[in-house]
């Protein structure tokens, strides 16, 4: 009646695949295919609860990375960083206040590092977000119809390039979406808008490497309406 408390010690790892391996210098220079494997020794530690209309779930991991596979957006080429760490919080809870409303919300930090060399340990790796959170409601209208809404939230995070965290940072943003969503004879169908409150928003940007506050960002769609209908054989 008091949960599930789990466990896990890993030690894994992985090759380059043939994507990451193949890739160009400026000027056409071709990759020199010298990637390791990304090796990892890990842990984690968590809870899982429910009771009734309520349900929550709590895990901790930590990660000490060997040869982290990382794309290079000033070489355009994928290569190992330097001995890395990632450790963070994931929670996510779910309530059931009536039968046709469903209320749910997934919350995680996570802090990923270099840890070796005077240049580099201690600081953060370029394009990952420290928290995001994302709020959802859902709606049962009909049998095979659900009306859903979410808001998302993605904190700051460094530009693609900026290994030695000189640059200023992505901004955070918070997103609305509202759609539907459901099956009608076998078909899964939505519809979904998607930034409806036309939020003018950025996560990925490349920084100079030497003058400040400098940097060039890809901007995000604004508001977008996406439709989809697929079937399962």
């Amino acid at each position: 009646q008091y949960g599930t408390v789990f466990g896990r010690i890993s030690k894994t790892f992985r090759y380059p695949n043939v994507d990451e391996r193949i890739g160009a210098h400026g000027f056409s220079a071709p990759h020199d295919f010298k990637m390791n494997s990304q090796i990892s020794n890990d842990f984690e530690i968590g809870h899982k609860v429910k009771f009734k209309n309520f349900s929550m779930s709590n895990n901790f991991y930590y990660m000490r990375i060997r040869g982290e596979i990382y794309f290079d957006a000033v070489d355009f080429l994928n290569k190992n960083l330097p001995a890395t760490k990632r450790y963070g919080y994931e929670s996510l809870i779910a309530y059931k206040p009536l039968k046709k409303i469903t209320i749910s919300n997934s919350f995680d930090v996570t802090k990923a590092k270099l840890r070796e060399g005077p240049t580099y340990n201690g600081k953060e790796i370029p394009g990952i977000p420290s928290m995001t959170n994302t709020f959802n409601i859902d709606l049962n209208l009909l049998d095979g119809m659900t009306l859903f809404t979410n808001v998302y939230y993605r904190g700051s995070s460094r530009l693609i390039n900026d290994t030695k965290n000189f640059q200023i940072k992505n901004p955070e943003f918070v997103l609305t979406n509202i759609g539907i969503k459901g099956n009608f004879k076998g078909f899964d169908y939505s519809l979904i808008g998607y930034n409806v409150t036309n939020k003018k928003y950025y996560r990925y940007g490349v920084g100079s490497a030497s003058t400040y506050n400098s940097a060039s960002v890809y901007p995000m769609p604004e508001f977008t309406l996406f439709g989809k209908i697929s079937k399962s054989f």
